[in-house]
């Protein structure tokens, strides 16, 4: 019956976005609509209603907390339960770790069908003990979550929030950029090389696209966030975890002060630099080699220290993962291209 289809597909859905694992090329969630999530991340639909499950409208990308762990489910989400008068509500997709499964203190947030499943209890009690008003994740004790190279993950908690999904993106907003590192920030290098010649380039993934077009000018961007990744190299679920905090801020209203508006997605740059590794497959380009830092030698994870890179081939040069990050900034500030941005966050991780 049509109750059974809305299941069946809405399951589909749910299973489909937890396998969805790349970490080296863009998650393709829906040819027609051409929308993707970056690598490391996977697809969560938005569907029409709860009474038009089958029917899929949009979609948010899902985060593991590291990339040494899958993505859990995503949690159902209704275009209809999108609060447009609240300025605080969250209005895209949610998930939970592995090993978790969706929960809700609201009766009426599941569809009957599957409000069925999630109030089937273990028996023993305890998962009844959750009382806050809000959705959740609480321990699916029939689950046994593994990690992406097959070891047990013991989860500890019986309940978890929810992972804040971020909105789907274009094909440009997921692909890989270089930012062209010039031979005078190399500590090799003197003033007098030529500005054309460069070490290579630092890989970056960015929310508006290319940052080192020449004529690019966008005099709407205000601020600009920088997020650094850690030891997992997982630049593509930075620029998803930032887009999504962007967005939150864009509806807070407790956020301005009294002569301040808060900003709006348009007005912030978002930037997630990817200090590459050997073992990552770097995207092939046309112009410079990415650069590379050695992830073993002579302690893992190199570039978190400053680090000096691998040299490239033809110069024999090499540049601190410190100073490719000075070059970044700088670029940053650059008036011909950023004439009002006038504030540089710069937030990381771990490593």
């Amino acid at each position: 019956n049509a109750c059974k289809m809305r299941r069946i597909k809405l399951l589909t859905a749910t299973v489909a976005a937890v396998v969805a694992y790349d970490s080296e090329s863009p998650v393709l969630c829906d040819a027609d609509m051409k929308l993707f999530c970056p690598p490391s991340t996977s697809c969560c639909p938005t569907f029409k209603s709860k009474m038009e499950a089958e029917v899929i409208v949009g979609y948010s990308c899902l985060m593991s907390w590291s990339t040494r762990y899958p993505q859990g489910p995503c949690c159902p989400h209704f275009e209809e339960d999108v609060d447009t008068t609240s300025s605080t509500s969250w209005g895209g997709g949610t998930g939970c770790a592995a090993g978790y499964e969706c929960a809700s203190s609201s009766p009426d947030y599941f569809p009957s069908f599957l409000r069925q499943q999630s109030e089937q209890f273990d028996g023993s009690g305890r998962r009844n003990s959750h009382t806050v008003t809000e959705n959740y994740c609480r321990i699916d004790p029939t689950a046994q979550p593994v990690d992406n190279q097959g070891r047990p993950i013991n989860n500890e908690y019986e309940t978890m929030p929810r992972y804040r999904a971020c909105e789907s993106f274009t094909r440009d907003s997921v692909d890989v950029y270089g930012l062209p590192i010039p031979f005078s920030a190399s500590s090799k290098g003197t003033k007098n090389d030529l500005k054309e010649q460069y070490v290579g380039q630092l890989a970056y993934y960015s929310n508006m696209g290319q940052l080192t077009a020449d004529d690019r000018v966008n005099s709407d961007i205000t601020t600009a966030i920088v997020g650094v990744h850690g030891s997992g190299r997982d630049a593509g679920t930075y620029l998803c975890a930032l887009t999504a905090v962007v967005a939150d801020i864009s509806k807070d209203q407790i956020f301005p002060t009294k002569n301040q508006r808060r900003p709006l997605p348009k007005d912030v740059l978002v930037v997630a630099p990817w200090f590459m590794a050997p073992e990552d497959n770097a995207p092939s380009s046309s112009s410079f080699p990415y650069i590379q830092w050695d992830d073993q030698y002579p302690i893992p994870h190199t570039f978190r220290y400053g680090a000096e890179s691998k040299p490239d081939v033809k110069h024999n040069m090499t540049i601190s993962s410190f100073a490719a990050m000075d070059v970044l900034l700088e670029h940053l500030c650059d008036r011909k291209h950023f004439p009002n941005l006038n504030r540089v966050v710069l937030v990381g991780h771990s490593a």
